[in-house]
């Protein structure tokens, strides 16, 4: 308790460079804390987008489909062995994917025609909820194409310069060898603030689809899950998919330059917080080791005084304790304070990216909102505790050496 009470005393007697190490330790520990909330916050959101967009969690669809993509690739129906492995409240919707050429008479553009289940599309991404004119397909339990419906981006419309209402001509080639081809009313438009989607996805009934290409089966069986844990989960039960030919993927596989992206954000952080860490070290070193030099004549007359140079050494890794447990403190609460703040405001990241920010099929969002995540934190101060006691040992060696006759000889 002594030892403790000496080192406070130590540390204040210099009061100003105390406040300047603490300080600096602080800022780098508040700087962390923020950066690591705002890039969790940013690929959490950059996961939602692509989840809750056109790829979903995993998709369930052949091989051969996944190799070449051939409209002939289909199956038949996902196996109930394997759903019924699915974790609780997970959503699976079917669809067909069919190139296409749309048009309007004069004008026509190559698509994309997407062949969904409407009521389970809408519960699996947001495309119910980019409509901006007209009305979303109608949900319907029949296993034929009724209602000749098609959703089109808000692009697609202005380049085919079409409106709700108009009929378009979808035209392709069916995977019996004949070329199929109907006349399909736009029931809405939608808009996903991504130029490219807008400009390349067609939507219609899975029935529908089916009939126009002779398809007798689906593509791919979409996945949402409520956690992202479940994703891990879904992917240790492909066993129950031998045999069948279908292979399981997630969005990492299927948006590869998205999963870059995020990985891209864990590395900056990564490699920042190994330079504050620099920082501080070097910025600890430092301190001490102008305070052994100042303190050279008290430490000999502390060794004269029966002062063992292991207690010595105790005593300036305590003050260099004391410092980091100070500057701990300090730092945490002005990163939460950092934090909380854009938590309610959120970060604009407009004066740094101007107001571009598509990502393949994507568009996101220019407005970051953090995410706390405390347990990388208690690690970085874990750590940075660690390094401040570790970086106080040489100066602690070299104090414990110093002989006290030379020592209180020194001016």
């Amino acid at each position: 308790m002594i030892m403790w009470r000496l080192a406070i005393r130590n540390l204040m007697r210099n009061s100003r460079r105390t406040s300047l190490t603490v300080t600096s330790i602080a800022f780098g520990l508040a700087v962390s804390l923020w950066l690591d909330c705002i890039l969790e916050g940013r690929n959490r959101d950059v996961i939602r987008t692509v989840t809750s967009g056109h790829i979903g969690n995993a998709q369930l669809l052949k091989k051969e489909y996944k190799d070449e993509q051939l409209a002939k690739d289909f199956y038949v129906a996902p196996p109930e062995d394997f759903l019924k492995l699915l974790p609780h409240g997970a959503l699976f919707a079917r669809r067909v994917h069919i190139p296409a050429l749309i048009s309007s008479g004069e004008n026509s553009s190559p698509v994309l025609l997407e062949g969904v289940e409407p009521e389970n599309e809408a519960k699996i991404t947001k495309i119910k909820s980019d409509v901006i004119q007209g009305d979303y397909l109608s949900s319907s339990e029949k296993e034929s194409c009724a209602e000749k419906e098609i959703l089109i981006g808000e692009k697609l419309a202005k380049r085919l310069n079409a409106e709700v209402g108009n009929k378009l001509v979808l035209l392709l080639q069916s995977i019996d060898g004949t070329l199929g081809n109907d006349l399909f009313f736009v029931k809405g438009i939608f808009s996903s603030q991504s130029p490219q989607f807008d400009a390349r996805y067609v939507f219609t009934s899975l029935p529908c689809a089916q009939e126009i290409a002779a398809i007798r089966g689906i593509h791919e069986t979409v996945f949402r899950f409520q956690k992202e844990s479940d994703e891990a989960a879904v992917l240790k039960q492909q066993g129950a998919l031998a045999g069948t030919g279908l292979i399981l993927t997630t969005w990492r596989e299927a948006m590869p330059s998205i999963a870059v992206m995020v990985k891209y954000n864990k590395a900056t952080l990564l490699m920042i917080s190994v330079l504050l860490l620099v920082v501080i070290v070097m910025g600890i070193i430092n301190t001490l080791l102008m305070s052994v030099y100042e303190r050279t004549r008290e430490f000999g007359v502390m060794g004269a005084l029966g002062v063992t140079p292991s207690e010595l050494r105790r005593l300036i890794v305590l003050e260099s304790l004391v410092v980091g447990i100070i500057a701990a403190i300090l730092g945490t609460i002005v990163g939460l304070a950092m934090v909380s703040y854009h938590m309610k405001y959120g970060l604009d990241l407009r004066p740094f990216l101007g107001d571009s920010s598509g990502a393949a099929d994507f568009k996101l969002n220019l407005t970051v909102y953090p995410e706390f995540n405390f347990i990388p934190y208690l690690r970085t101060v874990l750590l940075t505790l660690f390094f401040v006691v570790a970086a106080s040992l040489y100066p602690a060696i070299k104090a414990s050496r110093i002989k006290p006759i030379q020592a209180m000889r020194s001016v």
